[in-house]
């Protein structure tokens, strides 16, 4: 491991604007059979066909993987440093074990004046998933493991990314707001739900979703 090598934060996108973010590779660090990787509908692939994506969101796993803290302490760094006033985990990738989202937490608390938003698909709050990881000598390696939410720092929104036909269980959509994929097969969707504009560097809604308890709407892209 080269300790001079940094993580890849991305400073914004036509999306988000100037909105800083940190990604992972999807598919590896996804639920086993994650609908969108299963229907091949998922969004990121098509934009990791540019090589300096791979290289990035790669280097990025390699790197948590390696060193859990040196890969949360460099974003810490990065917040200090040019302190946003938004930060957002995964435009691509989720999160890949119960250490990343306790250490999510955790620099929620050390960043206070930071608000932090992630969507997820690794339904947590005592639910199980699989995750896939490179085994020592290469091969894929498959883990349950049992995410546990507890706390949640006021500066944290979680949302939770559904898919048509994909079931949220009860719990967590009595706790956390849902963000629905519209692609005209999702009945779930309701006049009260927030439409996204793309335009994340102006509105901000998913970062006070928690607050709004609305949920948000993306239309297929």
């Amino acid at each position: 491991m080269n300790d001079r090598e940094t993580i890849s934060i991305s400073t914004g996108n036509t999306k988000m604007g100037d909105i800083p973010s940190v990604s992972l590779p999807p598919i590896i660090t996804c639920q086993e059979h994650v609908p969108c990787a299963r229907d091949g509908r998922c969004y990121v692939i098509k934009h990791m066909k540019f090589g300096t994506v791979v290289r990035a969101f790669s280097k990025n796993y390699r790197i948590y993987l390696e060193d859990p803290q040196r890969y949360f302490s460099q974003i810490k760094g990065y917040l200090l440093f040019y302190e946003p006033e938004y930060f957002r985990y995964h435009v691509g990738g989720d999160i890949p074990d119960q250490e990343y989202f306790d250490r999510i937490k955790a620099l929620c608390l050390e960043v206070p004046e930071v608000k932090f938003m992630l969507m997820t698909k690794c339904y947590m709050d005592k639910h199980y998933y699989e995750w896939r990881a490179e085994g020592e000598e290469g091969s894929p390696k498959k883990r349950s493991i049992e995410l546990t939410c507890g706390v949640m720092p006021s500066n944290l929104s979680i949302i939770i990314s559904a898919w048509p036909g994909y079931p949220i269980p009860a719990d967590l959509r009595e706790r956390f707001p849902i963000a629905y994929m519209d692609d005209g097969n999702e009945p779930r969707i309701t006049a009260a739900d927030f439409v996204c504009h793309n335009h994340c560097d102006s509105c901000h809604y998913c970062w006070a979703a928690k607050k709004t308890r609305k949920n948000v709407v993306f239309p297929l892209h």
